[in-house]
């Protein structure tokens, strides 16, 4: 694996008809705004609308399903 790029990233790009946009989103989907997430530290200027779109859609699912260690 590449240093930086997930694991999910690897996968999705080895499938040649994959969206430029699918892997524009997974690479970067734990970034944060004020630059303190990961993989690499991005910080907002540099996180395109897309991946700011998932990101509050994948918030947005875990505050409102049920997970093993809390309640929806």
């Amino acid at each position: 694996m590449v240093e930086g790029l997930g694991a999910g990233y690897q996968l999705l790009k080895a499938y040649p008809d994959m969206s430029p946009t699918v892997l524009d989103i997974c690479r970067p989907h734990h970034e944060v705004l004020d630059g303190s997430g990961y993989p690499l530290g991005l910080k907002a200027p540099k996180l395109q609308l897309p991946v700011r779109i998932s990101t509050v859609c994948d918030v947005f699912e875990a505050l409102t399903s049920a997970r093993p260690y809390k309640r929806p």
